[in-house]
């Protein structure tokens, strides 16, 4: 089953590339890709809402989170997955960005959305 699954992606993948990547939103994409790189993007928001009362709970359970599911992710699941990143296994799958991290599951940047998102949207 993991094959079958894996053949698919790799066949969206390079699907996305062929019919839907366009030179004009490369850009854009590698912007938006690197705003999540290391939680950046939730790291400062969680900081700033340290700063003010109503939202400081928020902003600490978010970084307390953000640690959390750092460790969790990249220092145990992915490990244990050890998934490459597609663009080293994908033959004609040319990247707009790569990575040091040569696993690609579960992502970082989606456990650190999720994490700091779940909790605000607790808080």
């Amino acid at each position: 089953m993991p094959l079958a699954i894996q053949g698919i992606d790799e066949a969206v993948l390079l699907w996305i590339q062929e019919a839907v990547r366009q030179a004009w939103l490369d850009p854009v994409v590698k912007a938006f890709t690197t705003l999540g790189n290391a939680g950046i993007l939730w790291i400062v928001l969680s900081v700033a809402m340290l700063f003010w009362r109503p939202t400081r709970k928020a902003g600490l359970l978010a970084g307390c989170a953000l640690i959390f599911s750092l460790l969790f992710t990249n220092l145990g699941l992915k490990l244990i997955f050890t998934r490459p990143r597609p663009y080293t296994v994908v033959d004609g799958l040319i990247p707009l960005l790569t990575s040091g991290d040569p696993n690609s599951f579960p992502s970082g940047h989606t456990c650190a959305a999720f994490s700091a998102g779940l909790v605000w949207a607790r808080t």
